[in-house]
């Protein structure tokens, strides 16, 4: 995919944090035995590789009390039911950064690939490309410089997810605060993409 999960954790951390989230439906995973040690989790009876778990993804760890809460990198998949994972890194190429430890720790490993597809095929449609366009000559992964349509789909992306949030019963005591804050984030990140199409598109003319 042009983006991942990581990518957008690095753009809007709160959207995989605390308990529950935006889009409950799409959890990979989850559970309450959930062990680290440095960079490795463990969660016995697991079947992450099944679940189609891999590098790009994002955990959810707490323990309830604050010494591990947060959102980490996984950074591979080790085994059935063991990942590496990472505090989350500004290159992803140096070494994992331990996360702690800890046992008996809620884990939740929520995915937003539906979310990115959607708008992969949307960037293709508006660029003549396949799979939205599927008579184009040429396709996405044809291109050999990604890096502006990956930064349009991170900013679509997040758009289409707080549009999708926004409207919903908001709880707490400033519900209107919650739900402008979520309408901003919308439309400040429909700007920032359809400022990165026209970049792609400008790209193309000259080629």
């Amino acid at each position: 995919m042009l983006c991942t999960d990581l990518d957008l954790l690095k753009q809007e951390y709160n959207i995989y944090g605390g308990t529950t989230g935006p889009y409950p439906a799409q959890v990979l995973a989850k559970g309450n035995n959930g062990q680290v040690s440095g960079t490795t989790f463990l969660s016995t009876g697991q079947t992450f590789p099944a679940k189609e778990i891999a590098a790009g993804h994002v955990i959810y760890i707490s323990d309830g009390v604050g010494n591990i809460d947060g959102v980490f990198e996984i950074v591979s998949v080790d085994s059935s039911a063991q990942l590496t994972i990472s505090v989350v890194r500004t290159d992803s190429t140096t070494n994992p950064i331990p996360a702690g430890t800890g046992l008996n720790l809620f884990y939740r490993i929520k995915t937003f690939g539906p979310q990115i597809k959607r708008t992969e095929f949307e960037i293709s449609q508006l660029l003549g490309l396949k799979p939205g366009c599927p008579d184009g000559q040429y396709g996405l992964e044809d291109l050999q410089d990604q890096s502006v349509l990956k930064e349009a789909a991170l900013f679509w992306t997040l758009s289409r997810i707080f549009a999708a949030m926004y409207g919903v019963e908001a709880s707490g005591e400033n519900p209107i605060n919650y739900w402008n804050a979520l309408k901003e984030k919308r439309t400040l990140y429909r700007e920032l993409a359809e400022s990165a199409i026209q970049r792609c598109k400008m790209s193309f003319t000259i080629i």
